[in-house]
């Protein structure tokens, strides 16, 4: 192994090290600082443990989350923003198919 093979090992133990230990928010926002940091922390083969642990500290009632990321689950606990406009304060949501709405959508169809 090189230096800079160990470098990126070292930097990539590290940021999974910081992401472990943050609260989910502070997760959330990480993966949306950039693509490349969006891509460690959403990448299965090296994600997967910390998602699932900041899901099961979340002490929620046992909810069927298996038919989508872990990271749409938490984003769906903890975002509070309409999933069609990003207004805030949404009057619906729908824990199934992990959206919120306004009344304003309703009336569009």
């Amino acid at each position: 192994m090189n230096i800079s093979q160990f470098l990126v090992r070292e930097l990539i133990s590290r940021i999974n090290l910081v992401a472990e230990q943050v609260d989910p928010v502070s997760l959330l926002q990480l993966t949306r600082i950039n693509k490349t940091l969006r891509n460690l922390l959403t990448s299965k083969r090296t994600s997967k443990a910390i998602w699932k642990k900041h899901i099961d500290r979340l002490n929620l009632p046992k909810l069927e989350h298996e038919d989508g990321r872990d990271i749409d689950f938490i984003s769906f606990v903890y975002d509070r923003g309409c999933s069609f406009c990003d207004g805030d304060q949404p009057d619906y949501a729908d824990w199934r198919h992990r959206i919120r709405w306004h009344d304003q959508v309703s009336n569009l169809s």
